[in-house]
């Protein structure tokens, strides 16, 4: 019987004078540059170190199209003609030489960059990742990543918003490093929510989102088998306050009945032929509470710490006593 084939193994012997090897994730911005000029936060251009051996900068345009280009599906006998400008990446100094094939480097950045969802979201997704050989600033060698069986892009619902990290979300970005550098767990609840914000924005369709989104809600306020939608309602109500977002009782309600007619598939939002702007506004809202929540829950282990566990829920967010129904006098 023959052996298995063998992982793809590609050793370097030696590294040149200068020679460097980086993992990279590139993003690329769908405004014009006078916009990204005009937005008085530009994005990060110097190199912006987060921790040792990763860092955020806006690479060499020739470097930036080349790493690009090897990520792209190749054309025959037809320019790659490039749609959008590069604006930033994600850089981690690789363990090279040695083994080739290993995507070690990739999933830290990746999650460097959901963790920077959190800060900013952005459509940086990790279509456009590759491990590169870097000599003096000019590319010697680069693998491209292809990842596959993952959602590699990402969306935002508010494309009016700026879509890069400037130095201020840098900054914020970088105390939130010991999370990913350390390993360190993070609560059940807080990563089951996060889990489902990461699947939620790399998902196009609102009809998913809208599932992720409040399932990562329910994560967070969920202590009991009994009265979901109440539960729902009232404590997503308190945490969005903490966090300056409204929300009516009536809005929460219709958003967990929506999202119940979603997972059990009695419909698709798209029956309504467009979605109406206070359904996007609701949706933007929900989802806007979901991020601030978990970035706060990051940042502050004590805040986090009211997730642990049902009964921490409850201390934290006791749920009032449902309003009595006043019934119809009996007739006479």
């Amino acid at each position: 019987m023959p052996d298995a084939p063998q992982p793809l193994r590609f050793y370097v012997p030696s590294l040149e004078p200068g020679e460097e090897w980086w993992d990279v994730i590139l993003h690329f911005q769908s405004y014009p540059p006078a916009s990204v000029e005009a937005s008085g936060n530009p994005p990060i251009c110097s190199r912006f170190e987060l921790a040792d051996n990763i860092w955020i900068e806006q690479l060499d345009a020739t470097v930036a199209k080349q790493i690009s280009e090897a990520c792209s599906a190749r054309n025959l006998d037809v320019a790659i003609i490039p749609q959008q400008g590069h604006t930033l990446a994600f850089v981690r100094k690789s363990r090279l030489p040695g083994l080739f094939s290993d995507t070690g480097g990739l999933e830290e950045l990746a999650a460097v960059l959901a963790m920077s969802r959190l800060v900013r979201p952005t459509t940086m997704g990790i279509r456009n990742a590759a491990r590169v050989a870097i000599v003096n600033g000019k590319v010697k060698r680069i693998l491209a990543y292809q990842p596959r069986g993952a959602l590699v892009d990402a969306f935002r619902s508010n494309q009016n918003d700026r879509d890069w990290l400037g130095f201020g979300d840098a900054q914020r970005l970088k105390l939130l490093m010991p999370w990913i550098t350390t390993k360190e767990l993070m609560p059940r609840r807080i990563h089951n929510a996060y889990w489902q914000h990461e699947y939620a924005v790399r998902t196009y369709y609102v009809d998913h989102r809208w599932s992720f989104v409040c399932t990562g809600l329910e994560a967070l306020v969920h202590a009991s088998e009994n009265g979901s939608t109440y539960q729902f309602s009232s404590r997503v109500r308190k945490l969005a306050e903490n966090e300056g977002i409204s929300f009516s009782a009536d809005e929460l309600i219709a958003a967990y009945k929506t999202r119940s007619g979603l997972v059990h598939g009695s419909q698709f939002l798209s029956e309504t032929v467009q979605l109406t702007d206070a359904e996007v506004n609701l949706y933007d809202r929900l989802e806007e509470t979901l991020r601030k929540v978990l970035l706060r829950a990051f940042e502050d282990r004590t805040f986090a710490a009211n997730f642990r566990d049902e009964k921490a829920i409850e201390a934290f967010l006791p749920l009032p006593p449902p309003s009595k129904i006043k019934k119809p006098a009996p007739a006479s």
